[in-house]
């Protein structure tokens, strides 16, 4: 009789263990999938900013006198054609201090356009 309580407890204990094992097994599962569930949406944001980035690599042939730059094909296009087409930049345009200068310095209009923004 002692030998079958003896045997009863111990299956009970053996039942507590398993239970015990499948239970943390469960819960290291559950982490694992939310685990796997946040790197897949860090991945996804990874992916989605690396579709918006255009990068301009390698040596671009460039003229040293008007900046046009040649592509693939052999053809010259304006730096800003090449880099609309290449890149995700757009482009305004102004004009530099010096090469006002070398435009309009002679001109009346612009001196005195000149000395305003000076006042």
């Amino acid at each position: 009789m002692e030998e079958k309580r003896l045997l009863r407890e111990e299956v009970d204990v053996s039942r507590q263990a398993a239970k015990i094992t499948a239970d943390l097994v469960v819960e290291q599962i559950s982490r694992m999938e939310e685990s796997y569930r946040e790197l897949a949406k860090v991945n996804c944001e990874l992916r989605e900013a690396l579709d918006e980035i255009s990068t301009l690599r390698g040596t671009l042939p460039i003229c040293a006198k008007c900046k046009s730059i040649r592509d693939d094909a052999g053809y010259w296009n304006r730096i800003e054609k090449y880099l609309q087409e290449h890149s995700a930049a757009d482009f305004t345009h102004g004009l530099c201090p010096d090469c006002e200068e070398d435009l309009y310095g002679d001109q009346k209009w612009f001196q005195r356009l000149k000395k305003d923004r000076e006042s």
